[in-house]
C-alpha cells in the first residue's frame, strides 16, 4: 500500500493536544521521526528506519494523518502552481509523489496562499527542495 489516511481525532483521548496526540499516534505504530518541521500549520515527519513520510494535516476540524510508504516511491517532484488571476503570482507549493506501481500520485500542500516577499517564497521553495531530496535517498536506501 502506498499511502494510508489516519483521523487523529482518536488519539486526542479528550485532551486537545496535538503535540500528545501525535506522539501517542507514533508510538501506536513503533514510528520514530528522524526529522519533523511544521509546514503552513501542518507538520511533516520522516522516520528513515521505517521508510515513512508522515503528513499530518493540522489546521483543519477533524486532524488526520497520511502516510506514505517511501519504499514504493518512484519519484518525487516539487510542484509549483501559479495563479490565474495574477499572473506569476506563486499561490502553492506541493510535495507530489509517484509510485512505482502506477497508482495515483499523491500531493502534499507544501505551502499554501504565499502572500509574501520573494525572500519568503525563496525560503519555502529552498524548504520544499530541501524535503525532495531527503525523500529521495530514504526511498532509494536499501
Amino acid at each position: 500500500m502506498n499511502t494510508i489516511s489516519i483521523p487523529l481525532y482518536v488519539f486526542f483521548n479528550g485532551t486537545g493536544e496535538l503535540s500528545k496526540a501525535i506522539e501517542k499516534f507514533a508510538r501506536s505504530r513503533r514510528l520514530y521521526f528522524s526529522r519533523l518541521e511544521e509546514i503552513s500549520g501542518n507538520l511533516i515527519a520522516l522516520d528513515k528506519v521505517k521508510r515513512k513520510l508522515l503528513y499530518f494535516k493540522t489546521n483543519v476540524l477533524l486532524p488526520k494523518c497520511l502516510i506514505v510508504d517511501l519504499r514504493n516511491v518512484d519519484s518525487c517532484t516539487v510542484v509549483k502552481q501559479y495563479d490565474e488571476k495574477e499572473k506569476g503570482k506563486l499561490r502553492t507549493l506541493l510535495l507530489s509523489f509517484r509510485f512505482l506501481n502506477n497508482s495515483s500520485p499523491v500531493s502534499l500542500p507544501f505551502y499554501e496562499n504565499l502572500d509574501h516577499g520573494s525572500k519568503e517564497i525563496a525560503q519555502a521553495e529552498l524548504k520544499a527542495q530541501l524535503w525532495k531530496a531527503e525523500v529521495l535517498k530514504t526511498a532509494s536506501d536499501n
